[in-house]
């Protein structure tokens, strides 16, 4: 898992392999209020939903179906809590 801090101050928990070639997203950029795979650039929400793919065609509707998981999480004084399960 990738924990950051988008530029809204929200927090994002997700999956650490991008699953386009299993990049580590642990070397990500921050940016655009979310995490871009080093590898290929696709972008990703703090809810691990990619909302950008830079080589698809104009247009292109393919990024809507891929996500990768996340860990709700919540700050509370200073400490993050992650909900890894029931």
């Amino acid at each position: 898992m990738v924990l950051f801090r988008d530029e809204e101050g929200g927090l994002g928990l997700i999956g650490r392999n991008c699953p386009h070639r299993g990049a580590d997203l642990c070397y990500g950029r921050l940016e655009d209020n979310g995490l871009r795979c080093p590898f290929h650039g696709w972008h990703f929400d703090r809810t691990g939903q990619c909302v950008e793919q830079p080589a698809e065609p104009e247009g292109s509707q393919m990024y809507k179906a891929i996500k990768v998981p996340m860990v709700p999480v919540r700050e509370v004084d200073g400490v993050i809590y992650a909900h890894a399960g029931t």
